[in-house]
């Protein structure tokens, strides 16, 4: 325990000390009225907690029979015992257990918080039965002071025990050298394309329903990208798009297989040929997130010279405090290359490598010195600008967007290319958290693609 954490668990056992000394003569009473209607706690508790929709995503109702129901009526006779005064340090070691209890199965903060508010309700009920007033309103206040402290101290261990897994998982991303992630990025390339190899011979023998066929889920390729991928590259978005491609490549395996029992062989060869499209372009990420790796200690994108993701959180925590305190508003703009994946299938992945660079040199020349562009994955870039108006910031997208559409690009081979963009962007709104910024800019830019591409919309604020 650090010295900070056991000074304020010090406070904690002051302040317990002191509630239970002022309430000497009622804790007995009060324990005795909550321990006789227990079970009739516990059960409206339930009731009204499994009534919330955002609940049953984590409980459902034989959890609650199970372990649930027994263990809310266990803490309810611990936390409101007589003889809890005689040991605060367990007192208080039991609620902080509790804390960490509910991090370990992954129990939101806000639901537990949730749920402590209903099970305060139900006990506020039961004391109704009281007949003295003055007793009644004596024993609400203790519930309320005490259950207070309970909450602190459960969610200071919950925080503790988040922030340590946090800290766990940086460690271990920091013990993985960079050129091993690099090199397993290169096996994981090879093991795709054997994967796909065996998969066509599988396809094409005639005895097909005798033989299980690898998805690529199952391969050692899928098992790295569901399990120990998302834990090496948090939040990476070249990791999110090709674990949906992984999805969508197991999908034609299973179409393919059924048109070959039913004997469909010219779907099935159109089907053969959408998967050679989609394990293309899971090798081209994959030499991507390698990509990325190799600048995991850097500050800037290898390929476009750009801000990389990385400090995206750093930039974006620091301005939305920076908008809060002095009233401003920041946009983030959200694009997207439109038809990326058709020139690199046209022209080759060196081409869609210049088309990057080209973009990123024509967007770092249109914004001003004080915003920020980063690369925020594959074909994607998010813009940041510091200090603007809704119609600055529709100026800004606008010029970006003509100025890309207006040029064109010379490839090595005397080709001419132009491309467009579609862009989203999101004006704060004075919100804290800048990941709902983010998700507006990202929804206005789904909803940019919807309208045609080649165009910006701009989101609505928030309701």
């Amino acid at each position: 325990m650090t010295r900070s954490k056991a000074a304020l668990i010090g406070i904690h056992r002051q302040e317990l000390e002191a509630l239970w000394g002022e309430n000497e003569g009622i804790l007995p009473s009060l324990q005795a009225t909550i321990l006789e209607d227990r079970d009739a706690i516990v059960d409206r508790f339930y009731q009204r907690l499994m009534a919330f929709p955002q609940v049953t995503e984590y409980l459902d109702s034989d959890l609650v029979n199970r372990r649930l129901r027994k263990g809310v009526g266990s803490w309810l006779g611990e936390t409101f015992s007589a003889s809890a005064p005689e040991d605060p340090d367990r007192f208080l070691e039991y609620q902080l257990w509790l804390g960490r209890m509910h991090a370990d199965i992954d129990i939101p903060l806000n639901l537990f918080l949730l749920g402590l508010r209903v099970l305060k309700g139900e006990i506020h009920e039961a004391l109704e039965k009281t007949l003295d007033d003055r007793e009644r309103a004596a024993m609400s206040l203790l519930t309320d002071r005490l259950l207070d402290l309970v909450l602190v101290a459960a969610a200071e261990s919950y925080s503790d025990e988040s922030g340590e897994l946090m800290r766990d998982l940086q460690r271990m991303r920091m013990s993985v050298p960079t050129e091993n992630l690099q090199l397993v990025c290169e096996q994981m390339r090879g093991r795709l394309m054997a994967w796909f190899a065996r998969l066509l011979t599988r396809l094409h023998q005639e005895d097909l329903d005798r033989h299980h066929i690898l998805t690529l889920e199952e391969a050692e390729i899928g098992l790295w990208l569901e399990h120990k991928a998302p834990l090496l590259f948090p939040e990476n978005n070249t990791l999110d798009k090709l674990l949906q491609l992984c999805r969508e490549i197991d999908g034609l395996v299973a179409a393919a297989r059924a048109q070959h029992t039913r004997d469909e062989e010219s779907e099935m060869a159109d089907t053969v040929t959408a998967l050679e499209e989609k394990v293309r372009e899971a090798d081209w990420l994959l030499s991507e997130l390698a990509r990325e790796i190799g600048d995991m200690e850097g500050r800037t994108d290898p390929l476009t010279r750009l801000f990389n993701r990385r400090h995206l959180a750093t930039v974006l925590h620091f301005e939305s405090h920076h908008a809060l305190r002095s009233g401003q508003q920041y946009a983030v703009l959200m694009l997207d290359i439109d038809h990326f994946k058709q020139i690199n299938d046209q022209h080759g992945h060196g081409a869609g490598d210049q088309v990057l660079k080209h973009l990123s040199a024509t967007m770092t020349e249109t914004v001003r010195s004080g915003d920020f562009v980063f690369r925020y994955g594959g074909e994607e870039f998010l813009i940041l600008l510091p200090a603007v108006t809704e119609e600055a910031a529709k100026k800004v997208a606008e010029k970006i967007r003509r100025r890309i559409e207006e040029s064109s690009l010379e490839l090595p081979g005397g080709e001419s290319l132009t491309v467009t963009v579609s862009i989203g962007i999101a004006l704060s709104a004075g919100e804290r958290n800048y990941e709902r910024t983010i998700a507006r800019a990202d929804q206005a830019l789904y909803r940019a693609k919807e309208q045609g591409r080649n165009r910006f919309v701009m989101a609505a604020p928030p309701d």
